[in-house]
């Protein structure tokens, strides 16, 4: 099954930051996800469980290549590919 995410463009600002919600952490429940970047950061990875988080930069035109949890379970444990 291919999802196919249409990019809205850029995001505003939020005037009020301390009043919002956004997403807690979170796996890919998918098994391959390829993400074409812009310029709109946010993506993190972690490689320690969720200790340390390491943010993706984008990079304008490149693909990001994201083996979710089905990628995970079939590599049996030996890499963890998201937290």
């Amino acid at each position: 099954m291919i999802l196919i995410y249409e990019s809205t463009g850029s995001y505003l600002k939020c005037p009020q930051p301390d009043l919002t919600l956004g997403l807690k952490r979170h796996t890919d429940p998918g098994t391959i996800t390829l993400l074409l970047q812009g310029q709109v950061g946010g993506l993190q990875a972690t490689r320690d469980g969720g200790n340390t988080w390491i943010t993706v930069q984008p990079v304008e035109a490149a693909f990001v290549v994201n083996l979710g949890d089905h990628g995970h379970v079939s590599m049996d444990y030996k890499i963890q590919f998201t937290v």
